[in-house]
């Protein structure tokens, strides 16, 4: 099996995506406990499964 491996470039471009990525998460759930988002995320579940048993 081939594998493939990023340059430098790649490497420092993977880094600084995965910097961003990791802002954006912080930035977003500023200000919500991690009460807030398990519910959130609880009810987001609930509302993809019963839009799924619509179809």
């Amino acid at each position: 099996m081939k594998r493939l491996c990023l340059l430098e470039k790649g490497e420092k471009l993977h880094e600084c995506f995965l910097q961003n990525i990791d802002n954006v998460e912080k930035k977003v759930r500023e200000g919500i406990d991690e009460e807030e988002l398990q519910t959130f995320f609880k009810v987001a579940k609930q509302i993809r499964e019963n839009l799924e048993q619509m179809q």
